[in-house]
């Protein structure tokens, strides 16, 4: 090839990639206009599967909120905390999921926040409650975090919150499996250069975070799709798919054997959290947040109607159950809110219609809740 064919190629492939950019910074434009995602804010980790960035800062929106939201130092979305304990306070460490994150309310505002605040104002002494909570982590997530970064806060008391949507994660999780009885780690993760560019990409372009929302919504449908992501490097799920929240027979009266392997191992792991506060002097205390349509009666009758269920069939508050039962057994505190929200409730008045998680108002009965369990757990 000569001289002037080389020199030929060479700008027509710049002309080419000149031409890429400018389309995808178009389509940039357009989805930031027309159709604005949210941006990705965690990270890969390889015992944890993902967490929340440090320092980082975006806007959290739906069609019912719109939130901006910022990472501590740590990665916890919460004020800033030191592993140290320089004052002596009384600290309680709260692993959770997304109810707790609270991404959809004001930090001031979440349930967390305002317990510790009155903590502070009325009783003597000083208290700081560290939310550790991330949106869709499992138990072993949780137990994980509690192991390897947790400790390091050196707390006084574990609000562990469980949900039934963090049961539907422990049903897909693959960080630690069920074998015979007993929990077989997963661990470290491995995450291909595709996935570890589109977290990265969906972090500051929209144009990733609606291909990487696309991408999963179609996984959890597919199953042969799923399998292919996983081929691919993209889902660390393998053929694994979400279902919807009613299909693991939370439920249901009859245990099916889905839910009955699922708690096997959610118990586990609690056990697991147990010994690890019984050998640091931590108590241990479970709270079971309950969703939307255990609470409110017509949220439920719409569940019953769009999953095609037979009322008859149905133990609304068959979770609270299972966990009043297990701590029983197994000498644990549990605390059930769910009577309280539902001698409250008015047309569903403490969650969002569409996003499903706590509002303003369940936030803070919530807070009034808990602050009085703990207020009656410090005397």
């Amino acid at each position: 090839m000569g001289h002037r064919k080389r020199k030929e190629l060479f700008y027509n492939m710049l002309l080419m990639a000149l031409i890429v950019i400018i389309m995808l910074i178009f389509i940039e434009v357009v989805i930031r206009i027309f159709f604005p995602q949210n941006l990705n804010y965690t990270g890969f980790d390889e015992t944890l599967m993902y967490s929340h960035i440090a320092n980082f800062e975006t806007r959290h929106f739906r069609q019912e909120f719109s939130q901006n939201i910022k990472f501590n130092s740590k990665g916890l979305r919460d004020y800033e905390y030191s592993y140290e304990k320089p004052d002596n306070p009384y600290r309680i460490l709260l692993l959770g999921a997304s109810f707790s994150e609270a991404l959809q309310v004001d930090l001031n505002e979440t349930y967390e926040n305002v317990i510790e605040k009155k903590l502070n104002e009325r009783l003597n002494g000083r208290y700081e409650i560290i939310n550790a909570a991330v949106g869709g982590y499992s138990t072993a997530q949780k137990y994980l975090f509690l192991r390897t970064e947790g400790l390091k806060y050196h707390p006084d008391m574990i609000l562990l919150e469980v949900s039934i949507r963090s049961i539907l994660d422990d049903s897909i999780s693959p960080l630690i499996s069920l074998k015979n009885g007993k929990l077989i780690e997963n661990i470290p993760v491995r995450a291909s250069l595709p996935k570890k560019a589109m977290l990265f990409c969906s972090r500051y372009l929209q144009l990733c975070s609606w291909v990487q929302k696309t991408v999963l919504d179609e996984s959890k449908k597919n199953i042969i799709f799923t399998s292919f992501l996983g081929k691919l490097g993209l889902s660390s799920r393998g053929s694994s798919i979400k279902k919807n929240p009613y299909s693991i027979d939370m439920f249901y009266k009859k245990d099916g054997a889905e839910l009955n392997k699922t708690m096997e191992k959610t118990f586990l792991l609690i056990k697991e959290i147990k010994e690890i506060s019984e050998n640091n002097n931590m108590e241990l205390v479970i709270l079971v947040i309950p969703d939307k349509e255990q609470v409110d009666k017509g949220k439920y009758r719409e569940m019953v109607k769009k999953y095609d269920l037979d009322e008859y069939d149905l133990e609304a508050d068959k979770m609270q159950k299972l966990f009043s039962e297990f701590a029983k057994e197994n000498n644990l505190t549990s605390l059930n809110v769910l009577p309280h929200f539902k001698k409250r409730n008015i047309n569903n008045t403490f969650y969002f219609d569409i996003d499903g998680h706590l509002n303003r108002q369940g936030h803070k009965l919530a807070s009034e809740l808990l602050y009085d369990f703990i207020k009656g757990r410090l005397k």
